[in-house]
């Protein structure tokens, strides 16, 4: 009699060893999985950094570039705005009587660039005059504008109450500005309704540089309402500068709606607003770019804070990988095969 062979097979609830195999590959999969997004992210910094550096680079290289150029011809842009400046003052030569309190002015500024001329051509000390004349504004400098007088002059800005002082403005420095505008006559009130109705316009100017008599234009508008026994003025006023590497290209004041607060003799306008400089004809902040315009850093020191601000990225996310992976994944992962172990 033959005896037939059995074969035993496991039962169907076990767990092969394979299968537990299989779940410890799956824990160095995740690590896998946490060490290929840690060195895809800092691929991505590294990425982000060298692009950063080329254009802070390539803005360095630019400031070097202007400032050669400036040393090269330290004269060339003295001349242009020189030459600028008496072609302006000969085609805005006012004509009649108005021709007469700005005579002795014309006169003064010309002699002045006949004197800077011949010392040009006499050479000696010709780059260090350049140097003193033509040199630009630095960051805090204070700008002093000019408006005209009844008597068609050039005189002081508006006298703020508050200081007692000419109203002026820091090169490059954003700022908040308040100035109490005081009615002491009724001169002054009836310009100031004459202002209102546009039948005058308050003009001023600043100089484009401190050292030359080449000016900006621009007007302050008067936003109000002219009653019979009094006035009713806006005293929100924005003023908007360009500037860029010591220079003043443009400005601009312009009334914004806030309050129409009373006016009469004796009284006093109490005008504020926001003081904005701008980076060239853009509207980049000024302010943002000083820097590069005036201290101008070595591409080195760019680069050693780009390397720090990538080591301390890198630090961080390998440290929250690890933090994660300790106190989340790998206790689930025990839990997950001590449980298998006792089934």
């Amino acid at each position: 009699m033959t005896t037939a062979r059995t074969r035993s097979y496991p039962a169907l609830h076990t767990r092969p060893d394979w299968h537990r195999a299989g779940t410890l590959g799956h824990s160095f999969g995740l690590r896998r999985c946490f060490l290929v997004l840690l060195l895809c992210a800092c691929a991505t910094l590294l990425l982000l950094t060298a692009d950063g550096v080329h254009a802070a680079q390539q803005h360095v290289d630019a400031d070097a570039a202007a400032n050669e150029e400036g040393q090269k011809n330290p004269s060339r842009g003295g001349q242009e705005i020189n030459r600028a400046t008496v072609n302006v003052m000969d085609s805005n030569q006012p004509r009649g009587e108005d021709a007469q309190p700005q005579l002795s002015i014309l006169q003064k500024q010309r002699q002045q660039q006949l004197q800077r001329q011949r010392a040009q051509q006499a050479g000696g000390h010709t780059h260090s005059n350049n140097a003193v004349d033509h040199r630009g504004y630095k960051m805090g400098e204070v700008v002093r504008m000019e408006c005209r007088m009844a008597d068609g002059s050039w005189g002081p800005g508006p006298t703020c109450v508050e200081t007692g002082m000419e109203l002026t403005f820091p090169y490059g420095v954003d700022r908040m500005m308040t100035c109490g505008l005081p009615i002491a006559s009724n001169v002054a009130y009836e310009h100031l309704k004459q202002l209102i109705n546009r039948n005058e316009s308050w003009a001023c100017r600043l100089r484009m540089l401190p050292e030359v008599d080449f000016f900006i234009p621009f007007y302050i508008p008067i936003w109000g309402v002219a009653e019979a026994t009094h006035v009713h003025v806006d005293n929100h006023m924005n003023f908007v500068f360009h500037g860029g590497h010591g220079r003043i290209i443009g400005v601009s004041a312009y009334p914004v709606r806030d309050h129409f607060v009373f006016g009469a003799k004796g009284s006093i306008i109490p005008l504020h607003g926001p003081v904005k400089w701008f980076h060239g004809a853009g509207f980049t902040s000024l302010s943002s770019n000083a820097f590069r315009a005036d201290a101008g850093p070595s591409p080195v020191g760019l680069l050693v804070l780009m390397f720090i601000w990538c080591s301390l990225t890198a630090i961080l996310t390998t440290l929250g990988c690890m933090l994660y992976y300790r106190f989340v994944l790998r206790p689930r992962l025990i839990s997950e095969l001590l449980k298998f172990k006792s089934e």
